[in-house]
């Protein structure tokens, strides 16, 4: 008997997938036979289900493969779902003539089945899949799990118009998406661009000629010729609070969360007194952006030895230095002299010896100030294009909720497509502006 999810318009029913479609899977040939990975056959492997449609595959095999494996070869419009490990769930559809490995669940759809509306299905049900899948480490569902899930089935006519529907809507979100997501992958590039311009002198050039300074003005120097000793303190009380390396944000460089230890139970290397201002430094890979400035409310911490604590002399600003050692030359120069093989690191000689270009303090200060503004605003920016890109995911999941519930239908498809497109629209028109 079919389970019933929730209930259905009069002229729909419940199926299992198993009535709606032929399924099958496929197979590996032998790794041990390179041959078999040198013919013209398109073979799949679920990594390569992308959610939408399969153009090509990674990997081509012989006929002697097919042949001699379990691997098949199905027909374009085949709709495939992943039923192993982390791709559970994603799906599929072959646009071309394609085998694949025994990870895919294929389906070739029955006359009472747009296939173009069971793969929108199956993408809808990728949170359910993924919980009724058995498993540990490699989790998986099985065809049986599969071919016993249900589905709601309308007319076929009513299965093709809500896939228009569902391709015309994606299509514009996707679309959005595209632009969205290009702001938020640049977002380092930008970052990188603003602090190169900060160190190279380019920010301050107006700031130089009302003050009759030149970049000939700015001294070079080293971070010893900067920086303080660091101090050691060790923990007292009952707890303390200990910043090490995964303390760190290292995506917004800050202080995320020091952790609060008993004193009895202190690590060997929590000893490095911090106070207002330090700049603490990352030592080891692959946390060399593990990068915070101390400010009030951290200075009774103690930090781990994985960190140079940068106690700043009167002749550079904190921020200053701060900004210096997150900018990308920093880091690139820093990694030619990181060494060793389970936890390479930074020697303390190498480190106090990066060189640094220095402007007098009043330039540092500029600097610090559009630094401030400009960093600020790149990080609102991207903030704002993370914030669309989850919505626009929302609203997908929100758009495949309704078509499967036959909601898209009880108003007229224009309409349906101005409601559910506007939010997003105006969104993103928000934040463009804010952009």
């Amino acid at each position: 008997m079919t389970e019933n999810l929730y209930p259905l318009p009069n002229n729909w029913r419940w199926e299992k997938l198993e009535n709606v479609a032929k399924w099958s899977s496929g197979g590996t040939p032998s790794r041990k036979i390179p041959e078999y990975y040198c013919g013209d056959i398109a073979w799949l492997k679920t990594g390569e289900l992308n959610d939408g449609y399969i153009l090509d595959t990674e990997e081509k095999i012989s006929q002697d493969a097919l042949k001699n494996s379990s691997a098949k070869i199905h027909p374009q419009n085949t709709v495939v779902i992943a039923m192993y490990g982390a791709t559970i769930g994603k799906v599929g559809i072959l646009k071309i003539e394609a085998a694949t490995n025994q990870a895919c669940a294929c389906a070739v759809c029955n006359s009472n089945i747009y296939f173009k509306y069971l793969f929108y299905y199956a993408l809808s049900q990728k949170e359910n899949f993924i919980r009724k899948s058995r498993g540990g480490a490699q989790p998986n569902i099985s065809q049986e799990i599969i071919k016993n899930f249900p589905i709601p089935v309308p007319p076929l006519a009513e299965q093709k118009r809500i896939a228009a529907l569902l391709d015309s809507l994606f299509e514009k979100l996707d679309a959005a998406k595209s632009i969205v997501q290009k702001i938020s992958d640049g977002y380092e590039l930008r970052r990188a661009a603003i602090l190169y311009r900060a160190f190279t002198g380019k920010l301050t050039e107006n700031f130089r000629a009302e003050n009759g300074l030149t970049f000939n003005d700015w001294q070079e120097k080293t971070l010893s010729d900067l920086l303080l000793p660091m101090e050691t303190r060790r923990p007292t009380g009952e707890t303390f609070r200990y910043i090490d390396i995964d303390s760190i944000d290292n995506r917004r460089q800050v202080v995320k969360a020091p952790k609060i230890i008993e004193t009895a139970k202190a690590p060997s290397r929590a000893s490095r007194a911090v106070d207002s201002d330090n700049v603490l430094f990352s030592m080891v890979r692959p946390y060399l952006k593990n990068i915070a400035l101390i400010d009030d409310n951290l200075k009774d911490c103690i930090a781990s030895t994985g960190f140079f604590v940068c106690r700043c002399n009167e002749n550079i600003l904190p921020k200053f230095l701060y900004n210096f050692l997150r900018s990308l030359d920093t880091i690139n120069y820093l990694m030619q002299f990181m060494k060793g093989d389970n936890s390479p690191s930074i020697r303390q000689e190498n480190f106090l010896g990066t060189p640094i270009n220095l402007p007098s303090v009043d330039e540092q200060k500029e600097i610090v100030r559009i630094l401030e503004k400009l960093l600020a605003n790149e990080q609102r920016t991207k903030e704002i294009a993370e914030n669309v890109l989850r919505q626009i995911d929302a609203l997908k999941k929100n758009i495949l909720t309704r078509a499967f519930r036959g909601e898209f239908f009880t108003n007229d498809p224009a309409e349906i497509n101005i409601t559910v497109i506007s939010g997003f629209y105006d969104a993103l028109r928000t934040s463009e502006e804010k952009i």
